[in-house]
């Protein structure tokens, strides 16, 4: 967390640093699960899916580099995400950044994933074809 003041900036280092939602609700990091081998066929590459106490953060990068980074994040509406166990999650946020010419966009989901889940399947239209997948929670 950074602490502002008219004359300083200083990192407040009692706090794990993390983006957005998780870092300013008190959530802990519970698990990442590396994505990078899912969803070869995708306009996406997939690069993880944090789990916190609170919410999910699913990791991506659209590979189509050629348009504008509004128009691709906007490209992607309507995210959903259900669990093996029948457990629904809500996109509540999503937020890109871009540098070197890659961008990564992150789509947070709440409420936590249930325990006993053991398939993700996060499902979203886009300007190509829904993407549909099933990620393993090992």
């Amino acid at each position: 967390m950074l602490r502002h003041s008219a004359a300083t900036v200083t990192r407040d280092t009692s706090q794990p640093a993390a983006a957005g939602y998780a870092a300013h609700s008190g959530a802990r990091l519970t698990r990442v699960v590396p994505l990078h081998d899912l969803a070869e066929e995708s306009d996406v590459t997939l690069i993880s899916l944090e789990l916190w106490t609170t919410c999910m953060a699913l990791r991506l990068a659209p590979r189509n580099v050629d348009s504008d980074p509004i128009t691709r994040l906007a490209s992607h509406s309507k995210w959903r995400a259900v669990d093996d166990t029948g457990g629904e999650y809500v996109e509540f946020s999503y937020y890109s950044s871009e540098a070197a010419g890659l961008l990564v966009e992150t789509r947070m989901f709440g409420p936590a994933l249930n325990a006993s889940a053991r398939t993700l399947t996060i499902s979203a239209p886009n300007a190509t074809g829904p993407l549909g997948l099933a990620i393993p929670l090992p």
